[in-house]
């Protein structure tokens, strides 16, 4: 294997500048694999979870979970070599301390940044161990019976804790598993749809509230953006915060509303519709379903018109 990234620029050099500069090599065990990022300028973030570590040279141990996050081309695909479940030997720079948000998930203090993968199809009998459990636990997920619901997660796309509340009780375990893991690897062109998305209704609802209060309309009221800001910094002035899943018309179709606030608009907040691969609706929040179809000239969907091909 042995294969080092090579993205370089402004973006990875303001990404990097957040760890030490000294990298380590360590064995980890990957918890999931990756099939996308979020888009950072002309480069992918990418990122997965592992459930344990072993250093090399000194054998020291740990079942501390991490997280790996590199920048990847947006014309790569980035990283789809890490596989869920595999131990891969890597050189990593870890994170420097920083604070985080209350209800961060214990992977956010303990994260690197991916330089260098050196090999794969590895073991070690402590992280097989970890492997053994870890698939065991998702067979006992994959059994769920109807209605039960995953633990909330940190969704690392739009900086959040998103908690998955099904509609009916008789939704089966297996079809909220899908929609979560759907969105847990949302890839990187739907992400881009929904910032975009973004970005069009936060401007167009600060235009309006400035065509409405004229003289008096205050500009600190709301996100400090223009129309050059680009799509993927809106995240910073929205939040999602829960999935909505309603008894399926096809369960083999992850279809969801996520909600949340928005900055701009803390009245109707953040609503997003979502089935398959297609972003169906994203505005203000109006007890949508992901089953409906949608009117393409609606103004207040501010998806119409973004290219989703």
């Amino acid at each position: 294997m042995n294969e080092m990234l090579t993205v370089s620029g402004q973006e990875f050099d303001e990404f990097a500048a957040h760890y030490f500069p000294r990298a380590t090599e360590l064995l980890i065990l990957a918890k999931e694999s990756c099939s996308g990022g979020m888009v950072l300028g002309e480069n992918l973030r990418c990122s997965i979870d592992y459930a344990a570590a072993v250093w090399p040279q000194s054998q020291e141990f740990s079942d501390e979970p991490g997280r790996l996050e590199w920048l990847s081309p947006r014309t790569a695909v980035p990283y789809s070599k890490i596989e869920q479940y595999g131990i891969y030997h890597i050189r990593a720079r870890r994170r420097r301390p920083a604070e985080l948000p209350k209800n961060a998930l214990p992977v956010m203090g303990n994260r690197w940044l991916l330089t260098e993968l050196i090999a794969d199809g590895l073991t070690d009998p402590r992280l097989e161990q970890i492997r053994l459990q870890l698939q065991g636990q998702a067979r006992q997920q994959t059994d769920q019976p109807a209605g039960s619901t995953p633990e909330p997660w940190y969704c690392e796309a739009f900086g959040s804790e998103i908690a998955l509340e099904p509609d009916d009780e008789t939704i089966s375990g297996d079809y909220v598993q899908l929609c979560a893991n759907h969105l847990k690897n949302m890839p990187a062109r739907m992400i881009g749809v929904i910032t975009e998305g973004a970005k069009r209704y936060c401007l167009h609802f600060m235009e309006l509230c400035k065509e409405a209060a004229g003289e008096q309309y205050d500009p600190g009221e709301f996100p400090p953006v223009t129309p050059e800001t680009p799509a993927a910094e809106f995240v910073k002035y929205f939040g999602v915060t829960s999935m909505q899943i309603e008894t399926p018309e096809d369960e083999h179709i992850p279809a969801y509303r996520l909600s949340g606030h928005a900055d701009w608009e803390p009245e109707h907040g953040l609503e997003i519709i979502i089935r398959g691969d297609r972003v169906l609706y994203l505005g203000g929040f109006d007890g949508n379903s992901p089953w409906w179809d949608y009117d393409p000239d609606d103004e207040w969907n501010f998806v119409n018109g973004i290219p989703q091909d």
